[in-house]
């Protein structure tokens, strides 16, 4: 008689255990909820403390466009930023506000402000070295470029030269032939055919000789490196 209860008495244990495991998983399965629950009131609560420092950008400027350097079309964009100080500053990506003439930002609540974008030319900008020629005088021809001695004040603002002192390169003759951009402003010019130049004075006795066809090798320094620009003179 003993043999007839044992299948029951298996199938009561394995319903006892699948109970105990579905009520042991219960405490397990309540207290995961309320950590992502408590994880997202978190959340909200962050966002809704520093919603207010986000701002929408909204900027318009000028670009050439399609059409080539000669067509120059308006340009709209906008992107979001964060004001990080009480002061005002505001973060966004560079290339949101690089090329704009016009800003406005879009603080919460609706009001948008215009802001004026201050202009900081540097320094070493090409562009300025320009202004410090005189194409009379500064021409040297054979080359097609405008030349200026790396003076002191001048090497300060270039930076240190791993060449040593010689003629900086301010611009191109408009009359330059193809390849124009053999240099560009900014390049230092140290050697012409093995003869070093310490100055503009003597980077024009250096190619004085030179005429249509004649080999010319330049030694030049730009963005810290030396390099060699070969060509003939034309």
């Amino acid at each position: 008689m003993t043999r007839c209860f044992l299948p029951r008495l298996s199938l009561a244990l394995a319903l006892v255990t699948i109970a105990g495991a579905v009520v042991a998983a219960q405490p397990r399965a309540a207290a995961d909820s309320q950590a992502l629950d408590a994880l997202s009131a978190s959340l909200e609560r962050v966002v809704e403390r520093v919603s207010p420092a986000v701002v929408e950008i909204f900027t318009s400027g000028y670009a050439f466009g399609p059409g080539g350097r000669n067509v120059v079309s308006k340009q709209a964009g906008g992107a979001s930023g964060i004001i990080i100080d009480p002061a005002g500053y505001i973060v966004t990506n560079a290339h949101v506000v690089q090329r704009a003439r016009r800003i406005q930002v879009l603080l919460r609540g609706a009001q948008r402000v215009e802001l004026r974008v201050p202009v900081i030319e540097r320094q070493d900008a090409p562009g300025r070295f320009m202004e410090m020629v005189d194409p009379a005088r500064n021409l040297v021809a054979q080359l097609d470029l405008l030349g200026v001695d790396v003076t002191e004040a001048l090497a300060a603002v270039v930076g240190p030269l791993r060449g040593g002192d010689g003629v900086l390169v301010a611009g191109m003759s408009a009359d330059a032939a193809p390849p124009a951009d053999r240099f560009q402003p900014g390049d230092v010019v140290h050697a012409v055919n093995g003869a070093v130049v310490h100055s503009l004075a003597e980077l024009k006795a250096a190619v004085a000789g030179l005429t249509d066809g004649d080999p010319a090798c330049v030694q030049l320094e730009r963005a810290g490196l030396l390099e060699f620009a070969t060509f003939e003179v034309d």
